[in-house]
């Protein structure tokens, strides 16, 4: 259903926290003050994986109790440009 919003579950606390400070990472990573190998260790549990193709990431995205809805990954995909790493963001 096209437009439909409704709620199906709330994102725990901790999984909002890790997030925001994934997202201070990824700023501290494009800044310069973090190198690659490092940044590795925090963007990998993340669901941020590297492709063969240096440069080429792929994002595994989490799926709060295997349920989306189609707006969801609308969101998903306006908010993810192909080919950048500020996608992350």
């Amino acid at each position: 259903m096209i437009g439909y919003k409704k709620i199906i579950s709330k994102v725990p606390e901790n999984i909002v926290k890790d997030t925001l400070g994934y997202r201070e990472r990824v700023m501290d990573f494009l800044q310069g003050n973090i190198t690659a190998p490092a940044f590795r260790g925090y963007r990998v549990p993340m669901g941020i994986y590297e492709q063969r193709t240096n440069g080429k990431y792929m994002m595994r995205v989490r799926i709060s109790s295997g349920m989306v809805l189609p707006y969801q990954l609308e969101r998903k995909q306006r908010r993810s440009p192909r080919g950048s790493l500020r996608m992350l963001l």
